[in-house]
């Protein structure tokens, strides 16, 4: 029993270690990023919200799970484990240790990260448990309207226009602005699906939206030599929709939630492109002149999808904005107590394995690296390194994005 208990121990713990890190590199990528000045004026960007790439862009299991939630359920383990230890040997750590018989640093050293796992479980669950009861209802708002802009994207995306945009790309990124050469016809009927993949092709807020339509048209096997075009266009609809890791707004670059330009300016910098065909610029001039006047059908059907993706869009970006302001102490502290916890957590993993190598070999318990040559290490090393690790990082996470 005991050797089952170490190695799930050691897979929880090498688990909160691996979690914990990718949360911390989340959030000092993203302070490294906006502290360049060449990005200091994206400091409200949404995709570069630390916050929101934590939340949403970082899920795991394909979308399915966002890591704060799987290392609540990694500490929970964690304490139940050593509860079941304390209930059945009378010492959390499964009578490996004792106060009495052997070194008191030692126990001290292993029981103090216990109690503090079990602190941090009821901190993360309790937290957990809250949003549950109070606030979970309107925090899915969220999921609600994202769910809604990714739907509206995917259905008014002119996926014509995208896939020449990605084959006219895919070896030359300089031809990137010629794209509107490829629009022969316009379609009188989708005009606005010409017009807003128009827009978030051309338009920096969406090039991060860009880029990751581009990666999913490419996972698709997407043809290059066009030989199967139509098969082909087919199927990025479908990816759009399936991909649950894909959020709308976390790859919006920007934070003002008026994300479209107004209809008549999305209409002539389409038209002035100096690469649209003779025949597509008079059709949009004359449809142009008619702005308006409400008497074109097309242009009228073309402004009422306008007004919806604005209103989509600005519910989606207020929604995210509300549910920043409301949990964003909360995400400070979160990483302030994983950034104490993971430095104790890697010292314990490294305890738990000299243990164990020890317990296996005598040769490696006399001759070579213990227990005793950590401690002696930490002494002498670990007093000065860690402090001045915490001495930095903790300043940056308080006031980093203050």
């Amino acid at each position: 029993m005991y050797s089952v208990v170490l190695a799930i121990t050691l897979l929880l713990l090498f688990a909160i270690i691996i979690l914990s890190a990718l949360k911390l590199s989340i959030y000092f990528n993203s302070f490294m990023f906006l502290s360049k000045p060449v990005n200091y004026d994206k400091v409200n960007y949404i995709s570069n919200s630390c916050f929101f790439q934590y939340f949403y862009t970082n899920r795991l299991l394909n979308g399915s799970f966002d890591i704060e939630r799987v290392i609540t359920f990694l500490f929970v383990a964690l304490a139940i484990i050593a509860l079941i230890g304390n209930l059945f040997f009378r010492h959390m750590n499964y009578g490996f240790l004792s106060y009495y018989y052997g070194d008191p640093q030692e126990y001290l050293y292993v029981n103090i990260f216990i109690y503090i796992i079990i602190i941090m479980a009821l901190f993360y669950a309790g937290s957990y448990m809250m949003w549950y009861n109070n606030g979970m209802a309107e925090d899915n708002l969220l999921e609600t309207n994202e769910a809604r802009l990714k739907d509206f994207f995917a259905d008014n995306l002119d996926y014509n226009i995208l896939y020449d945009y990605y084959i006219l790309t895919q070896n030359d990124v300089s031809k990137a602005d010629r794209i509107a050469e490829k629009i022969l016809t316009i379609d009188k009927e989708n005009l606005f699906k010409i017009f807003f993949t128009y827009h978030i092709l051309k338009d920096g807020r969406f090039s991060l939206i860009k880029k990751r339509l581009l990666k999913l048209i490419a996972d698709t096997g997407a043809d290059a030599l066009e030989k199967n075009r139509e098969d082909s266009i087919s199927k990025i609809k479908v990816a759009i929709k399936d991909d649950k890791a894909f959020y709308i707004i976390a790859n919006y670059n920007h934070n003002n939630s008026v994300a479209l330009p107004q209809f008549e300016v999305m209409v002539d910098i389409f038209r002035k492109d100096d690469y649209l065909s003779a025949a597509s610029r008079a059709t949009i001039n004359e449809l142009y002149d008619k702005i308006g006047d409400g008497t074109d059908e097309d242009i009228i059907r073309a402004v009422k999808l306008y007004e919806t993706a604005q209103e989509i869009f600005m519910d989606t970006i207020k929604t995210y904005k509300t549910i920043y302001d409301k949990y964003y102490s909360y995400y400070m502290w979160s990483v302030l107590l994983t950034n104490f916890l993971i430095i104790y957590a890697i010292l314990i993993f490294v305890y738990i394995i000299i243990k164990i190598l020890a317990k296996q070999s005598e040769r490696f318990d006399d001759t070579q690296y213990n227990v005793y040559y950590l401690r002696a290490d930490l002494n002498a090393y670990g007093i000065y390194i860690i402090p001045l690790y915490y001495l930095i990082t903790s300043p940056i996470i308080i006031f980093g994005f203050n």
